[in-house]
């Protein structure tokens, strides 16, 4: 499966406050001001949940008769994962 990238441009305003002694006051500000225009970005590690299931599958794919294959471990997720 291949996407395309959809470059978008947001009008969000971000400042960033750092103080300038870390040691002293070892706390930074973010603050944004606006509305997001677009959906926020996918997470950086797979949710446990995904992970444990997949996991699952592939055990119980090989322990049934030997053979995984993309299009098994494809069929599989989609069982599981609602993507609605």
């Amino acid at each position: 499966m291949q996407g395309k990238i959809v470059d978008k441009s947001c009008n969000v305003k971000i400042y960033k406050f750092i103080p300038n002694d870390l040691q002293e006051c070892p706390f930074v500000a973010l603050i944004c001001i606006g509305i997001h225009n677009h959906p926020p970005p996918p997470p950086e590690r797979t949710p446990d949940n995904i992970k444990d299931n997949l996991q699952i599958m592939i055990k119980e794919a090989i322990e049934n008769d030997d053979v995984v294959t993309t299009g098994s471990i494809i069929q599989g997720i989609t069982k599981i994962v609602d993507y609605n």
